[in-house]
Parts: structure tokens; sequence; C-alpha cells
């Protein structure tokens, strides 16, 4: 039930997400791109914080053992919001974007040195 669980959530995260991509950008409807901008920089400042705690690292690692693997297509769809938003000339966000990605997954690895104890 979880697994089907998460399959939602990674649904419904990524078709709000496109959509505000689709009327922020295609569109120019500036509130949806207000609100993808506050959201990008609000994941990349809480990642920042919780890569220096180790607690957080821990329970993004727990939370992300929850979750359905979609392997190299979830690397797809990050590469193509990147894309994006680079090419609609948003490259300071794409880039933002980028690299918490990076620091989730970083956040991810460290956790599970510490629950491992590896």
């Amino acid at each position: 039930m979880t697994k089907t669980k998460s399959i939602l959530n990674y649904i419904v995260y990524n078709s709000v997400f496109s959509t505000f991509l689709y009327f922020g950008l295609i569109q120019g409807i500036s509130g949806f791109m207000n609100i993808l901008t506050f959201y990008i920089w609000f994941v990349f400042i809480m990642f920042i914080f919780g890569s220096f705690s180790q607690e957080a690292q821990i329970a993004v690692y727990k939370s992300d053992q929850k979750k359905f693997k979609l392997g190299i297509f979830a690397h797809i769809i990050t590469a193509a919001y990147v894309g994006i938003l680079v090419y609609y000339g948003h490259i300071l966000l794409g880039s933002i974007y980028l690299i918490s990605t990076f620091l989730g997954y970083a956040m991810i690895a460290n956790g599970k040195k510490f629950v491992e104890g590896n």
C-alpha cells in the first residue's frame, strides 16, 4: 500500500510541477512562475540547512526507502525540468533546481551511511 501511495504522490507532484512550468513559462502567467520560483528556492534552502543535520539526513534516507524507485525515469524528468527552465531563460533557477537535486541525493547517501554505519 505504501508503494502505491508513493507512486500517486510522485504523479501528483510532477503533474503540479509540470502545470506550473507550463502556465508560468509557456503561457507567461507570472503568478504560476512566482510560486514555482518560491518553491524551488525554498527546497534549495531547506536542503542546504538539512545537509548540516545528521537527523535530517537520516529522515530523508528513511523516507526514500519507502518510495517506489523509478530509476532512470526520475533522472530524465529532472533533466527535462532543468532543460526547460534554462531554455526559457531561467538559468539561475534551473541551476538551483539541479543543485537541490544533487543535495537531496547527497543527503540520502549520507543518511544511509549514518543508518548502516558504513
